[in-house]
């Protein structure tokens, strides 16, 4: 998103892709959708600032047909104030590919007036991070019930980080919650994806969906009825191969997102 972009994906390790372990696997879901996903954390105090500014660069790219044509990103602001800006790539070329086109659209725009926004929000950045994310559908479940909706902005993230070797029993595990979950007739789904480039790796995220805060947990207790004793018994099974679990929530911004709509895509 910023200048710092490429800067930022310099020095931090990368995960060989895993992806669907058989070849059924591979040919039921596909090509996995990969994402770079840039992350600014706010100083609090200047959280109005930082918005401003970004509402100001989204008009400039708005007004770019450079930019209209190849850019696009869907921005999640966070609990932990943090603006997280998710662009879809084709692969690790596609990073590449995505930072090309920044520069042109900030050539076609003008880079001064880039720079100046982007000094404004330098003052209000704390600190940045940077990772690549691949979709794992075969891990997920009911992933089209977690599509990006207007009705449904409220984001709930799980970031799991395996401990290094138990990989593919924490996904053993993830693929008998799909199970035990189809078995029961549970309607609540998730999607998880793995870091593939970034820092503290193995990292794994299950991403929820819901209208609101409330609305999560009230579903997560409807689930955890239905799951039963069962679903007890895996959480504890899962938490055998991780080293750390962080939980964070956040809110789709459709207008601090580039361009300003919301779909059916996808796309988290």
């Amino acid at each position: 998103m910023r200048r710092v972009l490429l800067l930022a994906l310099v020095a931090i390790p990368v995960l060989g892709l895993s992806g669907p372990a058989t070849a059924q696997e591979a040919e039921e879901y596909g090509p996995p959708e990969m994402f770079w996903v840039y992350q600014e954390y706010v100083k609090p105090a200047m959280l109005q600032e930082y918005e401003a500014a970004t509402k100001d660069l989204i008009d400039l790219l708005a007004s770019s047909q450079e930019a209209t044509s190849s850019i696009e990103f869907i921005t999640i602001s966070g609990s932990e104030f943090s603006y997280s800006y998710v662009i879809p790539v084709e692969g690790f070329g596609g990073i590449d590919e995505a930072w090309k086109s920044w520069q042109a659209a900030m050539e076609a725009a003008g880079r001064d007036k880039f720079s100046e926004i982007e000094a404004r929000t330098a003052k209000a950045i704390d600190h940045a991070e940077s990772s690549v994310l691949m979709l794992r559908a075969d891990l997920s479940y009911m992933v089209e019930a977690t599509a990006l909706t207007a009705d449904k902005p409220f984001r709930m993230y799980h970031y799991w980080y395996a401990i290094p070797g138990k990989e593919s029993e924490l996904e053993g595990v993830a693929k008998e919650f799909a199970a035990l979950y189809k078995a029961k007739g549970i309607d609540h789904g998730w999607r998880i994806y793995q870091a593939v480039m970034g820092p503290d790796l193995p990292m794994y995220l299950v991403v929820e969906t819901a209208a609101d805060e409330a609305d999560y947990h009230a579903t997560v207790k409807k689930v955890e009825e239905m799951a039963g004793e069962e679903g007890m018994k895996l959480n504890q099974k899962a938490l055998k191969f991780a080293r750390n679990i962080v939980i964070q929530h956040g809110w789709i911004r459709p207008d601090l997102s580039f361009p300003q709509t919301l779909s059916t895509s996808s796309r988290e």
